[in-house]
């Protein structure tokens, strides 16, 4: 099994070699179960990925009344968004369609827009869409910070990093997506019923 490190590469095998106090045969499994933990936060990023693109989407067609806001409405920083975005159909040989760009913009285009700096501009319609949350907690910096937080696991998911540090954080962080996709529609959380194993693989990560 060791040969294989030359194609994880030793600094990223490392660390879980470290996690198992060098014990070679753990430090597989926990590798394997690092993956099988990430697979497990793909239906959850799906569905709240997919959900708060399109409930933006719709929020701010309306609220500027154009089917291109995101390049008509929006601060001169988001063109480069938009730019990639048609690049990437142009490339793929597709008709330049709004539905199609905004599927194409990235997971980064749409938490921008819950930047402080657009306040003023978005967050008045934007807050509309978790019609679900707590008045209270119905605020601008809040619904940034737990997107932040979910953008940065989703990226160390992408990008086939370790994700394993401190289970009890990646528990909350699971139930924190619930609770986003509850805050926008109760009934998103149901669309996961059947195919949901995070429970399942979290408790067999802790006994590694």
């Amino acid at each position: 099994m060791q040969q294989i490190n030359y194609y994880l590469s030793n600094p990223r095998f490392n660390t879980y070699l470290v996690k198992t106090n060098n014990n070679i045969e753990k430090a597989y499994q926990l590798y394997k179960a690092n993956i099988e933990l990430s697979e497990a936060f793909y239906p959850i990023l799906s569905v709240l990925e997919v959900s708060l693109r399109n409930a933006v989407n719709e929020t701010l067609k309306s609220h500027f009344d154009d089917s291109y806001w995101f390049k008509n409405n929006l601060p001169v920083e988001f063109l480069s968004y938009v730019s990639e975005a048609t690049q990437k159909l142009t490339a793929q040989r597709k008709n330049i369609t709004t539905d199609r760009i905004t599927a194409e913009l990235n997971f980064g285009f749409w938490t921008k827009l819950f930047n402080r700096n657009y306040t003023g501009l978005l967050w008045k319609p934007l807050r509309l869409i978790f019609k679900n949350m707590p008045k209270h907690l119905r605020q601008r910096d809040n619904v940034a910070d737990i997107l932040y937080r979910i953008r940065t696991l989703r990226n160390r998911i992408y990008h086939y990093e370790p994700i394993f540090g401190n289970l009890q954080d990646i528990e909350n962080q699971y139930k924190e997506m619930l609770t986003f996709l509850a805050w926008i529609d109760d009934n998103l959380p149901n669309l996961l019923t059947d195919i949901d194993r995070f429970s399942s693989v979290l408790e067999k990560m802790k006994t590694i």
